[in-house]
């Protein structure tokens, strides 16, 4: 085998094993936004259904405020963890 065709050969491995990981990288990327995107729309539900709870009785208490800020917050911090996580 000439030093050409093995250079040839290990240079066709080298980009396919970069192929491959850049289609990892990629799928990984993917999953962190399906993961916030998911996470966004659990928190807006729960919102819609603590703000209809809410407003049943015309007013808004502030325990019910407070309620709802802790849906807010709950939910960043589930956003952040997905995002550490992945990030690993």
């Amino acid at each position: 085998m000439k030093v050409k065709d093995f250079l040839q050969i290990g240079g066709n491995c080298l980009q396919y094993l970069i192929a491959i990981e850049q289609v990892e990288e990629i799928l990984r990327l993917i999953g962190i936004i399906l993961s916030v995107i998911i996470s966004i729309l659990i928190i807006a539900d729960k919102l819609v259904t603590w703000w209809k709870k809410s407003k049943a009785d015309g007013k808004l208490t502030e325990d019910e405020a407070k309620e709802g800020i802790e849906i807010i917050k709950d939910g960043v911090v589930e956003i952040k963890d997905h995002i550490d996580k992945d990030k690993k």
